[in-house]
């Protein structure tokens, strides 16, 4: 029996994106019309500390003694409407990120340790760019239900060094294909959404796993395939004309990739599963017909980047974040 690969997996999802797109296509053009495109900028800064080192991180063979990062992201969303019903989006991110890293001790005698020491790392540069499609699947009433299908391209993962990294990369390096469906109710001035993302990521090579083991002798490693979940409550209520809330909680499942050795997958941690909750609320602020102005505040409740490997490669969403749309109708 023909074994499926992860390879053969993304192959068919493409597949099934070209199909959502001929059937978007096929649509009539006297359906209700959707925006003709969106403009948006999605800055955020994000930043978390951790001193939690009973589970190690990728990016790091030495042993920590604490781990404070920082993250200044700036992204351009760009949407058109192909069709009344379908749409295409793309997402380029720049980012930058600082990393305070402090060592363990170090014995290296009975009578003689080196004490801890800190380095400094920074990188910027062009962050994991996305492509989707969207399609508005039906409505009824105050209900509509749309879904959305495409992939994050994983680029930056280099540390610039086998030993120490001397850079932050800007990316785990990992791929991924996901697909989502939104179920949204809109009564007067509260709308409500339940938005749930499933993301398959393919599982490649790191350019992090590559390290000197010894005198030119070096470990190379890659992930296999592994899942993420994401299910999340938007709220929006309307204080004023301009003026509304929001309300944004949400949880997400991430499973952690075994590493590949030869074909064979080595599990290196004692749990599967990362679990996250976050609470995040924001105002947005309508200024003109066209404009809007979201600022928004997250926090992970149960902090799970305290056992999360790929951190600080994959920050938590644990900050401030500035929204600006022109939504063209």
């Amino acid at each position: 029996m023909a074994q499926i690969t992860p390879a053969s997996r993304a192959l068919a999802a493409c597949l099934a994106l070209v199909v959502i797109a001929a059937a978007g296509l096929a649509r009539a053009q006297s359906e209700p019309k959707a925006p003709r495109y969106q403009v948006g900028i999605h800055s955020a800064f994000h930043y978390a500390a951790r001193d939690d080192f009973e589970y190690p991180v990728y990016l790091f063979q030495q042993r920590l003694q604490r781990l404070v990062a920082s993250e200044l992201r700036a992204k351009l969303q760009l949407g058109v409407s192909i069709t009344p019903r379908l749409s295409f989006e793309v997402g380029l991110p720049l980012a930058y990120r600082h990393a305070l890293v402090t060592l363990d001790w170090v014995v290296i005698s009975p009578e003689q340790a080196l004490g801890p020491l800190e380095h400094s790392l920074s990188g910027f540069g062009l962050a994991d760019p996305s492509l989707a499609f969207g399609y508005r699947v039906a409505e009824f009433g105050a209900w509509s239900f749309s879904g959305r299908f495409g992939s994050v391209i994983g680029l930056d993962d280099n540390p610039a060094s086998n030993t120490f990294p001397r850079r932050m990369p800007l990316s785990t390096g990992q791929s991924q294909v996901f697909a989502s469906g939104r179920l949204a109710l809109a009564l007067g001035a509260v709308e409500a959404a339940l938005d749930y993302r499933f993301a398959y990521f393919v599982g490649s090579a790191a350019t992090y796993l590559v390290r000197r083991v010894g005198n030119q002798s070096y470990a190379s490693g890659g992930f296999g395939d592994f899942l993420g979940h994401r299910l999340e409550l938007q709220t929006r209520i309307g204080l004023t004309k301009s003026l509304s809330l929001l309300l944004l909680p949400r949880a997400e499942v991430s499973e952690v990739p075994r590493l590949m050795q030869q074909s064979e997958r080595i599990e290196v941690f004692d749990f599967r599963f990362l679990y996250e909750l976050y609470a995040a609320a924001g105002i947005e602020l309508e200024l003109a017909s066209e404009h809007h102005l979201q600022l928004r505040a997250s926090l992970p409740l149960f902090q799970a980047f305290q056992s999360d490997p790929f951190f600080p490669l994959r920050m938590p969403e644990r900050g401030l974040s500035l929204i600006w749309e022109v939504r063209r109708r």
